[in-house]
């Protein structure tokens, strides 16, 4: 019986190095073709820090998943909860962007989730920048609360806010695939400085995906205190007129006519300065500093003595609009953590002008202008 090997090809071993000569005819004659092939496996060994290549991907594609793999490892901890991490970032880009750094899309959309910068996902070239862009999707994955139970099709939507919101879940095999091929080789990636990443949740049950940690008080003076402590940090600042004072005021125990601050106000800007990296805010007591603007008298900055509203108008950096990804993600986590049964937001036209999709518990909106955050309690229509 002739061997395997009786068939045109004849192998050497080389030190360590298979050696297949191939015998071929050609027009011009014989010709002999010598693979390599490393001995005792079928791969051969990727260069350090490239990506490994996986089965049915580009490798631009195969970059772009082992990027997302590595930056999801330096957002979660917890193996179950990076899985669905995983899985959930891998079929978004698979579906926005066929896991491709696209220059191009609908309307402004760019990169690897089609983020737009005219929504407040970052600077084109920061979107460009496949690390920042998952950095992001992370970031606002997990400001989605119960995220971690969700399935991933419905976690994807989420954060994408797509017109198609079934159009995930298709990838979830293959997703699953790029994971089981090559996860286990990836290193972390560090999150970009930008993104503005303040932890990932380590429950993999649901758990509280970032924002508050801690209870909020009901005492104004020690809430007061602790805002004090972000101002004097710069991690809480405002504008102009000044309305940063009246924390400063009802810290010190002081009783300024006028410039009362509600204890759940307060209670609201303790969540977002805890679950935030900076946070702006503009308006709070207007009888405080003489404005009459908005809705004038009526609005809860200014009736029944005032100060039972805040307007946010910028988190980690990025200008607020009501409907924009920073806007949301405040939003979702001042509903995990509000003080009251029912809170007035405004923007609400905002958000349905931007066909934006968010749901909410603890909030009754309204309209309102589109360049901040409005959060009040007291309303009598709550």
């Amino acid at each position: 019986m002739a061997s395997s090997n009786d068939n045109g090809s004849k192998p050497l071993i080389w030190g360590g190095i298979v050696l297949t000569i191939v015998m071929a005819l050609s027009p011009l004659g014989l010709i002999a073709f010598i693979v390599l092939v490393v001995a005792g496996g079928a791969q051969a060994c990727q260069p350090g820090g490239s990506a490994p290549s996986t089965s049915e991907l580009s490798a631009e594609q195969s970059q772009n998943a082992a990027t997302i793999l590595g930056v999801s490892k330096s957002a979660f901890t917890d193996p179950s909860v990076q899985q669905k991490a995983q899985i959930v970032a891998l079929i978004a880009a698979l579906q926005e962007s066929g896991l491709r750094n696209l220059n191009h899309g609908d309307r402004d959309s760019l990169g690897l989730f089609q983020m737009r910068p005219s929504m407040g996902w970052g600077t084109a070239e920061q979107i460009m920048n496949p690390a920042y862009a998952a950095g992001m999707f992370f970031r606002h994955l997990n400001a989605v609360s119960g995220w971690q139970g969700m399935e991933p099709g419905k976690a994807a939507q989420a954060v994408e806010v797509s017109a198609f919101p079934d159009a995930y879940a298709k990838w979830i095999p293959k997703a699953t695939a790029v994971i089981n091929d090559v996860a286990p080789t990836i290193q972390p990636i560090a999150i970009p400085a930008e993104v503005g990443w303040t932890g990932g949740s380590q429950d993999a049950g649901g758990g509280t995906g970032g924002g508050v940690q801690c209870p909020v008080s009901g005492d104004a003076r020690a809430l007061a205190g602790e805002l004090v402590k972000a101002i004097d940090a710069g991690k809480l600042y405002g504008s102009t007129p000044d309305h940063l004072k009246e924390i400063r005021w009802v810290a010190e125990g002081k009783t300024v006519a006028n410039c009362q601050i509600d204890t759940r106000i307060l209670q609201i800007a303790v969540a977002a300065v805890r679950a935030f990296d900076k946070v702006g805010v503009s308006d709070i007591n207007r009888r405080c500093t003489g404005q009459v603007e908005g809705a004038g008298t009526d609005s809860l900055h200014y009736k029944d003595g005032g100060g039972h509203a805040i307007d946010f108008f910028s988190i980690n950096g990025q200008t607020l609009t009501g409907a924009n990804p920073p806007s949301l993600e405040l939003i979702r986590a001042l509903d995990k953590a509000a003080p009251a049964e029912a809170m007035g937001l405004g923007q609400r036209q905002c958000r349905m002008a931007a066909h934006t999709q968010i749901t909410f518990t603890h909030f009754v909106d309204f309209n309102d202008t589109c360049n901040h955050v409005h959060v009040d309690v007291g309303r009598s229509n709550l």
